[in-house]
């Protein structure tokens, strides 16, 4: 067992303790409404349908322009402020 300052600790095995499944690229894509964009100060928030989780999105993480109300695709990102919307585009 591994010791620091003399105190032993245990460490886990991250390929046997972690999920059985990866994560599947559908999984990551989500849907939502755009409910707030301020064009001059370049961000807003989108709410996840499904969810109803508000996301914070700034204009770099936009593949197309968007407006309040309409209906877009994005993906998670974690950053140090919390979850972020990125790869936002407009829902087909």
């Amino acid at each position: 067992m591994p010791s620091v300052s003399g105190k032993k600790f245990k460490t886990k095995n991250a390929e046997t303790d972690g999920p059985k499944h990866s994560a599947k690229t559908e999984d990551l894509v989500r849907k939502g409404t755009v409910r707030f964009f301020d064009q001059s100060k370049g961000y807003g928030f989108i709410e996840e349908d499904k969810t109803q989780k508000s996301f914070f999105v700034h204009v770099n993480s936009l593949m197309h322009q968007v407006k309040k109300e309409d209906k877009v695709i994005f993906e998670i990102e974690m950053t140090h402020k919390g979850a972020s919307a990125v790869k936002v585009k407009l829902e087909d």
